[in-house]
């Protein structure tokens, strides 16, 4: 089974067009609500909703029973995977019903222990949005089922366009109800986005053949995806501790640290859910499946190139964004209550996350690997080891840098998660070597110089931010952009950098199937 290249550029292609609308979306909430009172109430009472929806849409439902259900469809036993799915969708609202009660009834516990610095008008406001935002876990667990059975069935172009709906829903909420409800407004569209990526994938789910049974047991399998899962779970709730310990550092700040975290933190998962959303849905299948088949040699070399290739996209792209933050805030989100004192709060902290994007992106392929290979118990074990160290950096970095120390401490400790994922990974993948990876790395390092030295260049030559109006600051930042692409584009092809020139060559030919794996 190969990667066509075709299936990853329609993925990405949809998800850039997404995750632009998911700037769009940023800017509208900024333009309303600015980096204040109302927008640290609205990041606090996401915080618990969007860990649980976010990782059952994403990453635990698919990493748990992506596995498994393939193994039933290559043996071509459609009431066996029926079986399997069904038990698993009856599981999972057994589940998360209980959960989403308990959340709304403990809205005010929650919010008390997640962010007891807020305000007593900002924790009010956050209780509330907590009660009407809890339903969307019991809808994140059930889309993300359906979303994984389409992406086993190689069917990819819904289960991508759901994060379209999302966006827009939420865009059109802000927008037409944020009078009459204030902040609530967004809360409002949140839930609302999540029952429609729901009832918009259904449909596709009904046309699959699979046949819902009301049933809780599937033999051994329903109980290898809890196998698979419960390690996931664990995992997921260890790694989400540091998220919270930040919520709470960052309360007792200065009002709108929380919302500075949160949108410089949303800007940066651009890129990065960018590059999740292509693993999980076109290279994760084919790894689970060439695990799966004992394709020890497909499975390598599918490992290895797509590691180059990550370290050849995303180490330009994050210095690219650390360097230009703040042209890039004034252009999103400066407008309305997002003023220019704003950007220069959420710049330094946008820049922080960002130099962390290769490591995020290394840590999130090696975890689907690891799932691809059945051994989550892996990737609990080191989340365990990181969750302290990641603590102890935000606590000892925030004294010291306030918001941006919580961005360091989460960059540099994805580092140190990626090196050690990678290094027990080369011990359960025969005659994995990453030897050949030292090269295209310091390429694209001397690339990313020689691309920052053209944009220090660039910036000499035009005015400042604020000296130029909105136009002139899309022209300068698009000009930036190209700069500096095509700088390191050329600088990589000079230096014989064979996953630069091979992505090059991809971008020239535009839509082409893949020759050979990913």
């Amino acid at each position: 089974m190969r990667v066509s290249l075709r299936a990853a550029i329609i993925v990405a292609s949809i998800n850039v067009a997404s995750r632009g609308l998911g700037v769009v979306r940023e800017a509208v909430i900024a333009a309303h609500f600015g980096a204040g009172h109302d927008a640290d109430a609205f990041f606090v009472a996401f915080r618990i909703p969007d860990i649980v929806f976010n990782s059952l849409l994403g990453y635990l439902v698919a990493t748990a029973f992506i596995p498994i259900f393939s193994e039933t469809l290559s043996e071509s036993n459609r009431t066996r995977a029926s079986a399997v799915a069904s038990a698993t969708a009856n599981w999972l609202v057994l589940l998360l019903v209980p959960l989403a009660a308990a959340m709304a009834g403990g809205a005010r516990q929650i919010i008390g222990l997640v962010a007891p610095g807020l305000s007593g008008t900002a924790a009010s406001l956050a209780v509330q949005m907590t009660w009407l935002m809890a339903p969307i876990v019991i809808c994140g667990g059930l889309t993300g089922l359906a979303r994984s059975i389409l992406i086993s069935l190689g069917r990819v172009v819904a289960p991508t366009s759901i994060s379209i709906v999302y966006n827009v829903a939420v865009i059109a909420s802000t927008v037409l109800l944020s009078r009459a409800l204030g902040i609530g407004a967004v809360a409002v569209g949140v839930l609302l986005a999540a029952i429609l990526q729901l009832g918009l994938l259904l449909p596709f789910v009904a046309r699959t053949g699979l046949r819902y049974q009301a049933r809780l047991s599937a033999g051994s399998d329903i109980l290898r995806v809890g196998q698979l899962a419960t390690p996931a779970v664990a995992a997921l709730a260890v790694g989400q501790v540091v998220p919270l310990v930040e919520t709470y550092l960052a309360s007792f700040l200065t009002e709108g640290s929380i919302a500075s975290l949160g949108y410089a933190g949303r800007l940066f998962t651009v890129p990065d859910q960018l590059f999740g959303l292509v693993a999980s849905t076109v290279l994760f299948p084919v790894i689970a499946a060439y695990a799966g088949a004992s394709r020890v040699g497909e499975l390598r070399a599918t490992l290895l190139r797509s590691i180059r290739l990550t370290i050849v996209v995303t180490l330009p792209l994050s210095i690219l964004l650390a360097v230009l933050s703040p042209p890039l805030l004034r252009v999103t989100l400066a407008r309305g209550a997002f003023d220019e004192k704003a950007v220069a709060v959420v710049a330094p902290v946008l820049a922080a996350y960002s130099l962390g994007l290769l490591p995020f992106c290394l840590r999130t392929l090696t975890s689907y690997t690891f799932f691809a290979l059945q051994k989550p118990g892996t990737l609990l074990k080191w989340a365990i080891v990181m969750m302290p160290v990641n603590v102890c950096m935000d606590v000892i970095l925030v004294a010291q840098l306030g918001t941006v120390g919580i961005a360091v401490g989460s960059s540099a400790t994805a580092c140190l998660q990626a090196v050690a994922l990678l290094a027990v990974l080369r011990g359960r993948v025969d005659g994995l070597r990453f030897g050949g990876i030292t090269v295209p790395f310091l390429k694209a390092l001397v690339a990313s110089a020689f691309m920052v030295g053209a944009l220090v260049l660039l910036s000499t030559r035009v005015p400042s931010g604020q000296q130029l109006g909105q136009l002139g600051q899309v022209i300068v930042l698009a000009a930036s952009v190209f700069l500096a692409g095509a700088v390191y584009f050329i600088v990589s092809i000079w230096l014989r950098a064979e996953e630069a020139a091979s992505v090059w060559r991809d971008l020239i030919r535009r839509i082409r199937p893949a020759t050979g794996s990913i």
